[in-house]
């Protein structure tokens, strides 16, 4: 591993612990957060998402595998020389909880090099009964006499779905090998997932197999169903945003949320009566949607930025439409929202993606680096010196000093003069203006 890496390695442990500690449980209960880690390294990018329960047993046993993830990357790739080459590590996430607290957790890992024929995926999962804190196995779950039919559904399926990509003797070898201790499944309210690595059934399947059974179909001898949401009320009243188009603009534009801090970063727009564009990730919509919909009621845009922040430009056509197309879907079901912008990972576009999406490209024009940057004074300079008129600034609402930089920012650059509109006011004070800058 080159010295670069070793010490980006140390920093990244260094980082999870500190948010491990600032994070640990205490007497009173706590709701699950999605952790999010984004780097845009000169080698290599890095995006990690995953679920913080406050239950320590099972979070200090998630993030030990995400630092194991995080050196095994470093140790074989994470070491390009030319740019659009970087090796890409992306780690996703499943996280439901039941209403009896059982939870079932899935990350996929998602390797992307050019030391590959193609992109590496694997699973790791956690089962937890979080009441009596203690792991799960499907034993746990299902009626273990009645488990044989399950494993007929899962044969008929892959036979169906999989019989030109797997060898059917390795099937029968995993299905017969006391199964019920197979550990790579994860659920939710509707489907049971089961998941099989390539090399386990097919050494050239280029991608993670997976089997999904209706949960209505299952002889479970527990109940999946989950608590409804309960719905946040906005207070005050939020008056709509009114512009002079002669006077100067700034857009302030927030990417890879939301997170724990997006409220508290709303609640600072809404007390200097401002508002932003959130240009958001779709595998964290439904578990922020409260906070989602309490910033479309202060006025707030939301913009679409992938769906689990994978490089897109580097994506095929089908992949990439699934990223974007994803992600719409999610926010129209969930908070009946759709937004008109795209904001690619990595700041990265081409003309694969221009023509195939109808979204509206929007990158930025002032970079605060608030991701790389932990100096709060530090990024509020970077956010109010030498702005223009029309200047996009770059924040992230994953971060608590991106929150306390905002509480500065907003008075200096009002001090400056500036009003502050969304993307889409600031497309249409363009146009008042004679002129266009959105692609």
């Amino acid at each position: 591993m080159k010295k670069k890496g070793i010490i980006i390695l140390g920093l990244f442990i260094i980082s999870l612990i500190i948010v491990s500690c600032f994070l640990c449980p205490k007497k009173e209960e706590k709701k699950t957060e999605i952790m999010t880690i984004v780097e845009d390294n000169p080698d290599a990018v890095i995006s990690i998402h995953y679920p913080k329960t406050h239950i320590q047993r099972l979070d200090q046993k998630i993030e030990s595998d995400i630092v194991k993830q995080y050196i095994s990357f470093y140790e074989q790739y994470g070491n390009s020389d030319y740019l659009m080459d970087r090796d890409e590590l992306n780690i996703d996430y499943q996280y439901y909880e039941t209403e009896d607290k059982v939870i079932s957790i899935a990350l996929t890992v998602y390797i992307h090099s050019y030391k590959l024929q193609y992109p590496s995926w694997h699973i790791k999962t956690y089962h937890f009964n979080g009441k009596t804190e203690k792991e799960m196995q499907l034993k746990d779950l299902f009626q273990e006499e009645k488990f044989g039919t399950v494993i007929d559904k899962i044969r008929t399926m892959m036979m169906e779905e999989y019989r030109d990509s797997i060898l059917p003797e390795n099937l029968e070898q995993l299905l017969s090998d006391d199964f019920i201790h197979y550990p790579y499944f994860s659920f939710d309210q509707d489907y049971f997932y089961f998941y099989f690595p390539e090399e386990v059934l097919a050494s050239d399947y280029p991608e993670m197999i997976t089997v999904k059974l209706p949960i209505e179909e299952l002889p479970l001898k527990i109940k999946l169903s989950k608590n409804k949401p309960k719905q946040v009320q906005t207070s005050g009243k939020i008056e709509e945003n009114i512009i002079d188009p002669k006077k100067p603009v700034v857009a302030l534009t927030f990417d890879d949320g939301p997170s724990a801090y997006t409220n508290e970063i709303i609640e600072i727009l809404k007390k200097y009566e401002v508002c932003a564009t959130f240009f958001v990730l779709g595998n964290k919509v439904e578990d922020y949607q409260d906070v989602l919909r309490k910033s479309i009621a202060y006025h707030n845009e939301l913009g679409n930025h992938s769906y689990n922040h994978k490089w897109l430009s580097r994506l095929s056509i089908s992949s990439l439409k699934e990223q974007v197309e994803k992600t719409q879907q999610i926010l129209k079901d969930t908070v009946s929202y759709q937004p008109k912008y795209l904001r690619p990972t990595y700041g990265s576009v081409n003309d694969r993606i221009r023509k195939n999406t109808d979204l509206k490209i929007v990158l930025w024009t002032v970079d605060t680096k608030d991701w790389k940057i932990k100096n709060i004074d530090r990024i509020v300079e970077k956010a109010t010196t030498n702005i223009k008129d029309g200047d996009i600034i770059l924040m992230h609402d994953i971060f608590e000093r991106s929150a306390k930089a905002l509480d500065k920012i907003i008075p200096i650059l009002k001090e400056q003069g500036f009003q502050f509109v969304t993307i889409s006011e600031l497309e249409e004070v363009k146009k008042l203006r004679g002129y266009i800058q959105v692609e």
